[in-house]
């Protein structure tokens, strides 16, 4: 039987050609796996729980905020929230809670001379890209502080005070409403930060004023942040109105306090009182 050399060579070049697109696909195939359980991870490393695949027909599992030790709030509620109440990204610092002193904090910097507990330092991060991309310039003024420093803040606080005229019983009542007293400041967990417009970097209520804080006063939430030290809850949190403040809590917890209208406080005693 007569073979075509010609054919032949056209068959063998058009195997070869479907040999190397196959192995192409299945490099990509693999390169896009890779990048995806690298992507995984880095976000696990961040402080996020990665929901699994949905199954068809079936619902996704939302994505959780950090939490470790279960599933989110937004997957089983507010009592789940409940048992949570305990994990790191709630708790509570103040003049009546101070710092645990078995509390481990994981830090990592921010940038020169500022550093965070690093499970939110992803959303942290997202958060100020975020405002960057709408046109802001936000500056994380403060950040992670130990106690050391923190004493010396408090005793600057309580000398200026006295400079005025004021006994020292006194201005040590009135330093600690403004500057906490050493071992009861957010600051000593690493997930609070002091965050300023870059064109207006004063710790004050002008503050308030900024793009940059109006920006984060309607997204920080979205983001896991809340205000912690709103102007209307002085009265519960203790401490007088600082629109700079921002605490990580995890976005379920976030989104809670803010559509309730709720400080830190407010919400440990909801979930006290409704799941303890």
């Amino acid at each position: 039987m007569y073979r075509d050399p010609y054919s032949e060579r056209r068959s063998a070049t058009r195997l070869a050609s479907g040999n190397s697109l196959f192995i192409g696909i299945v490099l990509l195939l693999a390169l896009i796996a890779a990048l995806e359980l690298f992507l995984i991870h880095r976000m696990e490393n961040a402080g996020y729980k990665v929901s699994a695949p949905v199954a068809p027909g079936g619902s996704a599992a939302m994505a959780g905020d950090g939490q470790e030790d279960g599933a989110s709030p937004d997957q089983q509620g507010l009592a789940a929230a409940g048992k949570q109440s305990d994990t790191w990204m709630l708790v509570l610092v103040n003049e009546a809670n101070p710092m645990p002193e078995d509390y481990a904090v994981r830090l990592v910097n921010i940038r020169s001379g500022l550093q965070i507990d690093e499970r939110a330092l992803g959303p942290l991060n997202q958060m100020l890209s975020a405002a960057r991309m709408e046109g802001k310039s936000p500056l994380v003024a403060s950040a992670f502080r130990s106690v050391e420093r923190q004493q010396e803040l408090y005793d600057d606080k309580v000398n200026r005070l006295m400079a005025s005229g004021m006994g020292r019983a006194q201005a040590e009542l009135d330093a600690a409403k403004e500057v906490a007293y050493p071992g009861t400041s957010e600051h000593h967990l690493g997930l609070a930060v002091d965050v300023v417009d870059y064109r207006h970097q004063r710790l004050d209520e002008s503050q308030e004023d900024t793009e940059v804080n109006q920006w984060l006063r309607m997204y920080c939430h979205d983001y896991g942040f809340v205000l912690r030290y709103p102007q209307d809850k002085v009265e519960v949190t203790g401490v007088v109105y600082e629109p700079w403040h921002f605490r990580y809590v995890g976005i379920s917890a976030a989104q809670t306090m803010v559509q309730l209208n709720l400080c830190l406080e407010e919400y440990l005693e909801m979930l006290r009182e409704g799941f303890g």
